[in-house]
C-alpha cells in the first residue's frame, strides 16, 4: 500500500509538473498539452461533475464574453486580439485540469476535507517547483548537463537563448525569467507556510527555500527579491514563536538565529556562483553602480508606466494586448497591458474576480489565510511588472487553486468500491 501510495504522490507530481512549466520539447511536443489530455482520460468518469459545476460553466462563460469583447475592441482600434484570445482561452481548461486534479487527489487522501486537499494540492505544486529548481542548479554547475538538457527542449520561444546563455537557466520550464523566477518565490512562500504550520520539518522546509531561492539567482530578479523577502518573513515568523515559548523552543529560536548570522560568511566563500551571474541578480543592490533599487530592468519598466491619454480608451480599452498598436506604445505592466486591452472597469473586474475567488478558499480554514493570502498580495504587487495573474507559470497555478476550490463545491460521488479516485486512474498506476 505505501508503495502504491508513493508511486500515485509521484505521477501526481510529475503530472502537475508538465501542467504547471509546459515543457516544449524540440520535436514539437508541449508535454502541458500532454498532462491535460493525460487527466481528461484518467478521470473521464468525472467529467459530467465538471460539466455539472455551476462554478465552471460560469467561469467557462464569462472568459467567452471577455474574449468577445476583446474581440469587438480589437478590431474597432485595427488591433491584434490573438494575445488575448490564446490567454483567455486556456483558462478554462486550466480550471477543468484543477477541478478533476481535485477529484483525483481527494481519493487518495485519508482525510479529504477541502483544507486538507488545498495544502495537499500546494505540497505537490511545491515539489515540482523545486524539481525545477534543482534542474536548474545543474545547469548553472555544468555547462555540459545544460546543453543535454537544452538540446531536448525547444528553441526560439523566448527572447533569451539559454542554450548559449552564459548563466541563464529555465530547468525544464517552457522559458525562463520573471515568470518562471515568481513561480520559484510562490513555492518559497509554499515552503515557509507548510513549515509553520508543521506540515514540513525545518530540515525539509530550510532545504526547500534554500533550493529555490539560490536557482533564482540564475533565473530573474523580480522573483529572487520576492524569495529572500519571503525566507526572510519565514525567520522572523520562527523567531517570533520560538522566543515567545519556554524550554527548547526558545533554545531552538536562539540557535536559528547564531546559524543565519554566522554561516553565511564562513560557507559562502565555498559556494561557487558565476559573478556575472551574482552581478546581474544583485544589480538592484547597488553592484552596477546605479544605487540601491535601480537596475536596467526598473529603468526600462519606468519608461513603460503610462496610462490612456484619452478617457474613452480608459474606459473602453482599445484591445492592444502586446505586439504593436496605432496608438500606444507596448508595455509590459500586467495592470497596463488588462487596461489597454479591456479598458479599466473590465481590467479590475477580472483582477477583483480572482481575489475574490482566492478569498473564498482562504475562508474554509484560518490555516489557508497564511498559505495563500502572502501569496495573492505578491502576485498583485509583481504585477505592475508583468502580467502573472492569469498568464505563464503563476496563472496555472492560480487557476489550478480556482479549479480545485470549485471541486470542493460538488458533492464527491463514492464508487462502488468505496474509493474515492476514479477506475481509470487506479489503473494507470497499476
Amino acid at each position: 500500500m505505501a508503495a502504491d501510495a508513493r508511486r500515485s504522490t509521484l505521477g501526481l507530481t510529475l503530472l502537475c509538473f508538465a501542467f504547471l512549466f509546459a515543457p516544449r520539447l524540440a520535436i514539437g511536443v508541449n508535454l502541458g498539452t500532454v498532462a491535460v489530455a493525460a487527466l481528461l482520460v484518467a478521470a473521464r468518469r468525472d467529467l459530467v461533475a465538471a460539466l455539472r459545476s455551476p462554478d465552471l460553466r460560469f467561469g467557462t462563460v464569462a472568459v467567452l464574453a471577455v474574449i468577445a469583447y476583446q474581440l469587438v475592441v480589437a478590431r474597432a482600434y485595427q488591433n491584434d486580439p490573438s494575445y488575448v484570445v490564446r490567454i483567455f482561452v486556456s483558462l478554462p481548461i486550466y480550471l477543468t485540469f484543477g477541478f478533476l486534479f481535485a477529484r483525483v487527489l481527494r481519493g487518495r487522501l485519508t482525510d479529504p476535507s477541502d483544507a486538507e486537499l488545498t495544502w495537499q494540492v500546494a505540497r505537490i505544486a511545491l515539489w515540482a517547483t523545486v524539481a525545477n529548481a534543482i534542474v536548474v542548479l545543474l545547469q548553472a554547475a555544468f555547462p555540459a548537463f545544460k546543453g543535454a538538457t537544452e538540446s531536448l527542449l525547444m528553441q526560439g520561444i523566448s527572447n533569451i537563448d539559454y542554450a548559449s546563455h552564459p548563466f541563464s537557466a529555465r530547468g525544464f520550464a517552457a522559458a525562463g525569467g520573471a515568470a518562471l523566477s515568481v513561480m520559484l518565490a510562490v513555492a518559497v512562500w509554499i515552503a515557509a507556510a507548510m513549515t509553520l504550520v508543521g506540515r514540513l520539518t525545518a530540515t525539509q522546509g530550510v532545504a526547500a527555500m534554500a533550493t529555490l531561492t539560490l536557482a533564482n539567482v540564475f533565473v530573474g530578479r523580480t522573483g529572487l527579491i520576492a524569495a529572500i523577502v519571503a525566507f526572510a518573513a519565514y525567520v522572523v515568523a520562527q523567531l517570533w514563536i520560538g522566543l515567545r515559548r519556554r524550554g527548547r523552543s526558545r533554545r531552538s529560536a536562539v540557535l536559528l538565529l547564531v546559524l543565519l548570522v554566522a554561516l553565511p560568511p564562513v560557507v559562502l566563500p565555498y559556494i561557487a556562483l558565476d559573478s556575472e551571474a551574482l552581478l546581474w541578480a544583485f544589480e538592484w543592490l547597488g553592484t552596477s553602480g546605479d544605487g540601491f533599487g535601480q537596475s536596467s530592468s526598473t529603468e526600462d519598466l519606468r519608461g513603460m508606466l503610462f496610462l490612456p491619454t484619452s478617457a474613452t480608451h480608459l474606459l473602453t480599452g482599445v484591445g492592444f494586448f502586446e505586439g504593436s498598436s496605432l496608438q500606444y506604445e507596448r508595455t509590459d505592466s500586467g495592470y497596463l497591458k488588462s487596461i489597454f486591452a479591456f479598458g479599466l472597469p473590465l481590467a479590475a473586474l477580472i483582477y477583483l474576480s480572482i481575489a475574490a475567488l482566492w478569498t473564498r478558499v482562504m475562508a474554509r480554514h484560518h490555516q489557508l489565510v497564511l498559505l495563500l493570502a502572502p501569496i495573492l498580495l505578491l502576485l498583485f504587487f509583481a504585477e505592475v511588472k508583468e502580467p502573472f495573474l492569469y498568464q505563464n507559470y503563476v496563472g496555472r497555478f492560480v487557476f489550478l487553486v480556482i479549479g480545485v476550490s470549485f471541486a470542493m463545491r460538488v458533492p464527491q460521488a463514492v464508487s462502488q468500491r468505496g474509493a474515492y479516485a476514479p477506475a481509470a486512474w487506479r489503473t494507470l498506476d497499476a
